[in-house]
């Protein structure tokens, strides 16, 4: 996510991407990835 706000990705399109790697290492990546990183966006962005 850090990386996704400075290169100056848009939310829309960091949500996509974010985490991917864990995909496989958690069985309910796809439930709740989008809302893990759009929470996460939101709390880094600030800093």
């Amino acid at each position: 996510i850090r990386k996704a706000i400075v290169d100056g990705t848009p939310l829309s399109e960091a949500v996509k991407t974010a985490g991917a790697s864990e995909r496989g290492n958690w069985h309910m990546f796809d439930d709740y990835n989008q809302r893990n990183a759009t929470a996460a966006f939101a709390e880094v962005e600030w800093e």
